[in-house]
């Protein structure tokens, strides 16, 4: 069975989420004029894996996005945003939503409530 629509938007999400923490990762690092070695030392973690986190390959752990901002003087921070995705608390009833509107004639147009 394929991804429903919810999964490959929070695929896409989580994507450019690891993004968009390398960049800022390596954008920190970078002004303090800090190595790619000096900064994993600092942090404890491998420089292969920072390389990695800073090109949004990998993602990196709660712990060691940390340590990464300890070791270059920072503190991260997280805020979540509303967004206009459903609010789904069962995951049985995205499947059931999406197989009611593949089978809803052609001309049926979505409305807001």
């Amino acid at each position: 069975m394929g991804r429903t629509t919810l999964e490959q938007l929070i695929a896409d999400r989580q994507r450019n989420h690891r993004r968009a923490i390398g960049e800022e990762l390596r954008r920190v690092r970078l002004d303090s004029g800090l190595s790619i070695r000096a900064v994993s030392r600092a942090a404890g973690i491998d420089a292969a894996h920072l390389s990695r986190v800073e090109t949004g390959e990998r993602a990196c752990s709660q712990d060691v996005l940390v340590a990464l901002a300890a070791a270059m003087g920072h503190v991260p921070s997280t805020r979540l945003f509303p967004s206009d995705g459903p609010r789904v608390r069962d995951h049985i009833q995205v499947r059931r939503i999406e197989a009611l509107l593949r089978t809803l004639h052609a001309r049926w147009i979505p409305r807001l409530e």
